[in-house]
């Protein structure tokens, strides 16, 4: 039997947000396949697996010590914004969170950090940002 043959059909919330029954019963096998949304997705040429980024490149630091970081080599941001990670070009490192709650997010972040490391910078296009949302949303 189903997952969705098991659950009242008015307790399938996925149906009214939209998202397809297979991403439920798939469980978190499909659930890895998705980009998390509030990190933004490099375009492809940029983009490369988690298990092909250099560990060399990357210092993993607990999220307070990140905020100084980040803060100290690009700088602070206004108030209430935080650094979820960056890049620091003049080291070549990437500072990602040791204590980063959500895997999946993690690993999206170690791929965007990275993505600035092979040269990849914010500032794309309307079109570029069409191109990779439509392309994050597959």
């Amino acid at each position: 039997m189903t997952l969705l043959r098991t659950i009242n059909p008015a307790t399938r919330w996925w149906h009214r947000i939209g998202i397809a029954p297979a991403l439920v019963v798939g469980g978190l096998a499909s659930c890895a396949a998705t980009w998390p949304r509030t990190i933004e997705r490099p375009p492809p040429q940029y983009e490369v697996p988690v298990s092909e980024i250099d560990p060399a490149h990357e210092r993993a630091v607990p999220f307070d010590r990140l905020q100084l970081m980040c803060g100290t080599a690009l700088g602070p941001l206004s108030r209430g914004r935080y650094w979820q990670g960056c890049y620091v070009p003049n080291a070549d490192v990437s500072y990602i969170p040791s204590d980063w709650p959500s895997k999946r997010e993690l690993e999206a972040l170690r791929i965007h950090e990275n993505g600035h490391r092979l040269g990849w910078r914010h500032g794309m296009t309307n079109a570029d940002i069409a191109r990779a949302i439509k392309e994050a949303w597959k």
